[in-house]
Formats: C-alpha cells, sequence, structure tokens
C-alpha cells in the first residue's frame, strides 16, 4: 500500500490578538519613532547609517513577531480504513427467525460464522472491529485469531441509539469505511440519552454509510395493526389541587393517518374506577411513537393508580399492551407562599433558598424597589384572592406601598385561616407605619404611631435595638423546635447572634399570644398568635442568614420550614412516621425487587432500634409466597432492607409496611406495585423493516442502506477483492516563537542587535 503522497506548503499570517490592523498600527508607529529620532551627536553619516541599520533591523524584528509567521505543510497518506460490524443480542433475538425452530440469535450467530472467512481475510487490510449491542454495546475481543460469539442472546432491552452513539465515541477517529447494524431493529427504550435516528444522522453528515441487515420475519409493521404504550412513569407524586401534565409515549403501527384516542384512568383505594382524562393523538407515519401529554388535577390526597390506556382499534390483535398504570401519592396540598419584600437584603435571599428545599413549599416573590417609590401605592390584585395562598410573609416593606384596600383584604384571609409572618427591618412594624393599616388588628404586637420618614441615628436607637442578641427560645414550641428537647437550648445558643432588631411596643395579652423567642434582656423576638381562624407571627429579626455562613444551613432550613408549616397549620406533618419504597413498581413475573423501609420520630431523627415487617394484604394469587417477612437493618444506615419474595402470578399487589420500638407502635405505610406479564422486547413477533430502511436512509448520500444478509456477503466479497482505503489529511504547522529553539534563537538575534547598537554608541561616544 503506499504511504506517501504529494505534500504542499502554504504561508500565513497569526498576528498577535487575530486583528492585522492592530499590528499595523504599531508597525506604523515604530517605523515613525525610526524615521523621526536620528542618533544624537558630531559622528560622520556612515556611522549613522549603521546605527539607524541595526535599529531597523530590530524593529523589523519585533514587527515579525508580531506578524508570527506561519507555515503549513500539508500531506495527504493513505492509511487501514476501519469498519464495524454491530450485532443485536437483546432478549428479542431468543424469538424466531424465518425458520420459526431457529431463533434470531441463532440465525445471526449463524451467518456470522459464515461470513467470518471473509472477515479475517478483510482485516489484512482493513480493521474490522466486531460488537455486541443491547442497551450498551460491548466489543468481541478475538480469541486465536477468530470472533467467538455467545451461544446465547442477553436478558436486556434494545437501545441501538445509545450502543451506535458509545461505539462512534469510543472510535479513535479512523476513517470508517461503514458501520453494519443486524438485528431485528425492535427499539425497545424510549427514554434513552440518544435517538437512533440522530446518531444516523451524525454519520450521514460525516459521510460514513451505514448498512442495516434485519434478522426475523420480514413482514411489513403496515401489515400489523397494533397500539401500545410503551412509556410511562412508574410512580408519580403530586399535591392536592395541584395540577401536574402526565405524559407517556403510544406507539402506533398500521394505522397511520387516524386519530387515536388516548384515556387516562384513576383507581383509589376502594378499587373505584373513572375515566379523568381524554386526549387523541394524530401520526401520519405508518409506524411512530408519539408523545402524551394530559393535564390532572388530583382533588384529594391518598393513595391512587393512574392507567394510561388506548381503547383497542379494529383488525388490532395483540391487546395486553394497551395500557399501563403508575402509582400516584397525592399528599396534602402543596403549600403556596406569598413574600413581600421591599429591600433586597440578604435575608430574603437565604430564606428563599431554605423554603426552596422542600417541594412541598412553593414561593412567589414580590420586590417593591423604592426608586420606584413614585409609583406607590401598587395592588396586589388576584394574589389575594381566597384559595391563592397558604402564607404570607412581609419583609423590609413599607406599610405605603400596598394600597390600603389590600392590607383590609389580607387581615380577611388572614382571619379566615391563612397565616402571616412580618419579620424585621427599617421599614417593618412601627417604622413601616404598620399601625395605621388593619395589619395593627392582626399581628400579635403593639406598634409605636411613627410619623417621620426620615431614619436618622436617634430614631433608629429608639425603633431598634442595637446588636449582637443572642436567640434565646422561651417555652417548647413546634417553630422553635430544633431538635429534642435535651438539645434544643444547646442548638439555639450555638447560632450567631441577630446584628439588631426592631423594638415591640409591646407584646398583647390575649389568648394564644406567646413570646417564642426573646434576648437576655427579655426584649421579646419572636412572638405568636391567632387572629380569627388564622396563625400569626411577628419576628424582630432580619439576619438568619448568618446561620449558612457558619455551617448551619439544615437549622436554617428546618426554621422556616416549621415557621411556614405552623403558619398553615401544617405542623403536624413532620409528626411520627413511617416510611417505605421499593426499587421498581412495575416489574416481570420472578424478578427480584428490593423492599426499603424505616422510621423517623416526631423530632424528625431516625429510628434505628425500630422492628419493621411487611405483609402483604391484598391479591388471591401469591401461591407459595410468604404473606408476612421481616426487614432486615442495614449497617451504618438509616434504612431497614429486604428483597421481595418471587411473584409469578400478574397482577396489583400491596403491601403494609408496620414500625415498631419499645414496644410501641410507630406507624405504618402502605404502598402498591404490578407483576405485568408484558415485555416490550417479546412483543413484535416480527423484525422492523421500517425502522431499519429508515435507519440506513440518513446516510443515503453516503451509500447507506438495508441489505438483506446475501447482499452484505457480496459488499464484503467485493471489498476483499479490491481492498479500499481511505485518505488521511496529516497536517503539520510551524509558527514563528512556538517551539523552544526558534524562540530563543529569536531572541538571542533581537538581543544582539540591540547590544550591538548600544556598545557601537558607548564605543562611539554617544552613551
Amino acid at each position: 500500500m503506499n504511504s506517501q503522497a504529494e505534500t504542499t506548503f502554504d504561508w500565513m499570517l497569526r498576528p498577535i490578538f487575530d486583528q492585522l490592523w492592530l499590528v499595523g498600527l504599531f508597525a506604523a508607529a515604530l517605523l515613525a519613532v525610526w524615521w523621526w529620532i536620528r542618533p544624537a551627536g558630531p559622528i560622520p553619516p556612515h556611522r549613522q547609517r549603521i546605527l539607524r541599520f541595526l535599529r531597523l533591523l530590530a524593529i523589523l524584528l519585533a514587527i515579525l513577531a508580531m506578524l508570527r509567521p506561519t507555515l503549513v505543510r500539508s500531506t495527504t497518506r493513505e492509511h487501514r480504513a476501519g469498519l464495524i460490524l454491530m450485532l443485536d443480542r437483546s432478549r428479542s433475538m431468543s424469538l424466531p427467525s424465518k425458520k420459526p425452530s431457529l431463533p434470531r440469535w441463532q440465525a445471526q450467530r449463524e451467518y456470522f460464522d459464515s461470513i467470518l472467512p471473509m472477515l479475517e481475510k478483510l482485516e489484512e487490510s482493513v480493521d474490522v472491529k466486531v460488537f455486541l449491542y443491547d442497551t450498551r454495546p460491548q466489543a468481541v475481543e478475538a480469541e486465536n485469531g477468530h470472533w467467538v460469539l455467545p451461544r446465547t442472546p442477553g436478558p436486556e432491552k434494545t437501545d441501538v441509539g445509545n450502543a451506535l452513539q458509545t461505539v462512534l465515541q469510543e472510535d479513535t477517529g479512523q476513517r470508517l469505511l461503514g458501520v453494519v447494524v443486524m438485528g431485528d431493529g425492535n427499539q425497545t427504550v424510549f427514554d434513552g440519552d440518544v435517538d437512533p435516528y440522530a446518531a444516523a444522522r451524525e454519520l450521514g453528515a460525516a459521510g460514513i454509510p451505514l448498512f442495516t441487515v434485519p434478522w426475523g420475519p420480514t413482514g411489513s409493521t403496515a401489515q400489523t395493526r397494533d397500539l401500545a404504550v410503551e412509556q410511562f412513569p412508574e410512580r408519580i407524586h403530586a399535591f392536592v389541587k395541584n395540577e401536574l401534565e402526565v405524559r407517556g409515549a403510544v406507539r402506533v403501527r398500521g394505522m397511520a393517518n387516524r386519530r387515536i384516542p388516548v384515556e387516562l384512568w384513576l383507581t383509589d383505594d376502594q378499587d373505584q374506577t373513572q375515566k379523568v382524562a381524554e386526549v387523541a393523538v394524530e401520526t401520519r407515519e405508518k409506524d411512530a411513537v408519539t408523545a402524551v401529554r394530559i393535564p390532572f388535577m388530583p382533588q384529594k390526597p391518598g393513595q391512587f393508580q393512574l392507567t394510561l390506556k388506548v381503547p383497542p382499534q379494529v383488525g388490532e390483535v395483540v391487546l395486553d399492551n394497551n395500557e399501563l398504570t403508575a402509582f400516584l401519592s397525592v399528599r396534602e396540598g402543596g403549600l403556596r407562599v406569598l413574600y413581600l419584600e421591599g429591600e433586597l437584603r440578604q435575608e430574603q435571599k437565604f430564606i428563599r433558598w431554605s423554603l426552596d428545599a422542600s417541594p412541598d413549599i412553593e414561593v412567589d416573590f414580590q420586590w417593591f424597589p423604592a426608586k420606584q417609590k413614585d409609583r406607590w401605592p401598587l395592588s396586589l390584585g388576584s394574589a389575594l384572592d381566597a384559595d391563592r395562598y397558604d402564607v404570607f410573609l412581609i419583609g423590609d416593606l413599607p406599610a405605603e406601598a400596598i394600597e390600603s384596600d389590600d392590607w383590609q383584604r389580607l387581615a380577611d384571609r388572614i382571619g379566615e385561616g391563612k397565616g402571616l409572618m412580618m419579620m424585621g427591618g427599617y421599614h417593618s412594624f412601627s417604622v413601616g407605619k404598620y399601625a395605621k393599616t388593619p395589619l395593627a388588628t392582626v399581628l400579635p404586637v403593639h406598634m409605636h404611631l411613627f410619623t417621620s420618614d426620615k431614619l436618622d441615628s436617634e430614631s433608629l436607637r429608639r425603633w431598634h435595638w442595637a446588636g449582637p442578641i443572642p436567640l434565646i427560645p422561651v417555652r417548647d414550641h413546634p417553630v422553635t423546635r430544633l431538635g429534642d428537647r435535651q438539645a434544643n437550648a444547646a442548638i439555639w445558643k450555638s447560632l450567631p447572634p441577630l446584628k439588631g432588631a426592631n423594638r415591640f411596643a409591646g407584646v398583647k395579652q390575649a389568648p394564644g399570644i406567646q413570646v417564642l423567642l426573646e434576648s437576655p434582656a427579655k426584649h421579646p423576638i419572636l412572638v405568636a398568635g391567632e387572629y380569627g381562624d388564622g396563625r400569626v407571627l411577628a419576628f424582630a429579626g432580619d439576619t438568619t442568614w448568618q446561620w449558612w455562613r457558619v455551617g448551619k444551613q439544615a437549622v436554617h432550613k428546618r426554621f422556616w420550614r416549621q415557621v411556614v408549616l405552623w403558619l398553615a397549620k401544617r405542623d403536624e406533618d413532620d409528626r411520627s412516621e413511617v416510611w417505605a419504597e421499593l426499587s421498581r413498581r412495575r416489574f416481570l413475573p420472578g424478578a427480584e425487587v428490593t423492599l426499603q423501609a424505616g422510621a423517623r420520630d416526631s423530632e424528625g431523627e431516625p429510628v434505628r432500634n425500630a422492628t419493621i415487617v411487611a405483609e402483604f394484604v391484598r391479591h388471591p394469587g401469591l401461591g407459595d409466597a410468604p404473606k408476612r417477612f421481616s426487614l432486615a437493618a442495614v449497617p451504618g444506615e438509616e434504612t431497614f432492607r429486604a428483597t421481595l419474595p418471587k411473584l409469578v402470578n400478574p397482577g396489583t399487589y400491596r403491601l403494609k409496611v408496620t414500625a415498631s420500638a419499645n414496644g410501641q407502635e410507630l406507624g405504618e405505610s402502605q404502598l402498591e406495585f404490578q407483576v405485568i406479564d408484558r415485555d416490550l422486547e417479546l412483543a413484535s413477533h416480527t423484525a422492523d423493516i421500517d425502522f431499519l430502511t429508515r435507519f440506513a436512509s440518513f446516510t443515503e448520500e453516503a451509500g447507506g442502506e438495508m441489505l438483506t444478509p446475501d447482499a452484505l456477503r457480496e459488499l464484503l466479497e467485493k471489498w476483499q477483492a479490491d481492498p479500499p482505503a481511505a485518505e488521511e489529511p496529516v497536517l503539520e504547522r510551524w509558527t514563528l516563537g512556538e517551539s523552544p529553539i526558534d524562540a530563543w534563537v529569536f531572541l538571542i538575534i533581537f538581543t544582539s542587535l540591540l547590544t550591538a547598537e548600544w556598545a557601537l554608541r558607548r564605543r562611539w561616544g554617544l552613551a
């Protein structure tokens, strides 16, 4: 094979900063200086010319360095081309081939053995690589110079897109003659990271042909009518009356240009089922996977089943793939919080970070900057509608920023059962002029009438306590409980003190009003109270953000979460609980599935000495599986674990997990799961010719196509008779100053010129 080819040279400039005009500007300036500044002193003209010549050479070298001349040497060489073969070894290859008695894997394996001599002969001039693939590729290593395939296919699904992309990424950049993908074309992973068609497009863009070779009965999918729900989550979490978008994917085969109804059914814990939504999907192709999105709003908390199904259509034979079920867990509504702020202090940022860490708390933030004071007062509009928000937080916001009617509407919302907290600041409580608003009646503290618009040092001393102010819990309360009762005081003592706090004119004396936090001087800092059916808090501080700075992020998150939960009357949400979770909620008969569980006490701490037992409470076909079993504690962890007994009967099962400690029952948790008699890998009895044809068509311009096994044999014989070679462009670049040798040579020449010029001037009495 000829390894030499024509070599060409090309000069180019790579000026500094990639700006030729900038180099020209520097060059003009240097040459102008050279022209106007002559050697001073009475010296003969020939000596002047020598000195000017040396300076000019130094300037020209400097200009040359700024231009960075580059020599590019281009050589095109012939080199060994590459060929990649990928053989499908997914579970679907255990299905029959064209010969019913011969599995697809065996047919593919026998064919590969028959072309093996050709591949080995071809490898003398072409680098041949063989891979097996399912969800990922696996290289087949040659044994004694021969590739040997396993006798049986693997247990995995098919993800040809990810497998092809991985093979190409691991390739060394060698020019490929082509990529051959063998298999039945039944793609069964639809939520993978790589779209198979996108991987094929990349091959086409690189000019590499893709050849597909089908294995299995070749009946067209257009002749097979089938609807299948092929993607639907196993579990979904939601909150009461919070709209969620249920997503799935439906495959439509042999029914182009039709509207196919897709239904969403809800089953409650009493096995009552109702259809809650319906949409229609349209496909103009004879075989396509279509995404389905259905909005749904749960109306009550609990454990439910959501089933996505497509009704059977005329001519459809296989019906057991027309639906999939997800397990829906609905919690008592997600809390919505409206946070009103006037000054963008650090406090608001850290509070929002802490509340955002709670998945069941959603915070909307509204800022009323003082620079827009000429637009005050503003209206809160629909934000004060009865069912919009559960809790309202008011930061450093002057009362004049909001319309007075809205303060009355807010007071009404609190009286109806919502929660309110006002925090400290230079424009809160008295200094914020809230004494003249309806909130003066709502809040649990008295406020002074504040008439001045000016905040000077005297008024600050009058209406604010100077820090540092340590926080001391006065009584046990859900808001201030940061640990168990023995450790709670120590936790508060470890927190950084407040930098300052608002002075309250006094604490109201009424049922339900309590001081929760105070300063060492007994000044009230956090006061809780009630107004109508709602709860309220007055917090004089605004520097809890310091807790984050000393590594107390968890304490900060717990405190502010408890504030919101208490205001919303959800402080019991953090009571003792038992939790349980399965590694999967939908699995095939006989699969191995892990159950994990645990228990937390009223402080949210794990109970490590618990006894946890699980039992099946519903499903008649358990067979010989035990109905009750214990979970073992995992050393060094907070969880208990067990492997479910293998279940072979399809259906929906329910587990009840019970925990107890020290002779007392801590609670229970129930969860459901499905054993499904359905396997996408084994659902199609034909090779997907439409997919394989389209897959290869993205490289059609490069010569790619779907081939029969005989056609691939002919192509290999052609390559064997006339071994192809690929051309590889080789570029070598030299740039002035980039290598150490020429950089040092250039520096020596440049400094030598300057040194020679200086030495001559000194010798001739000019320096």
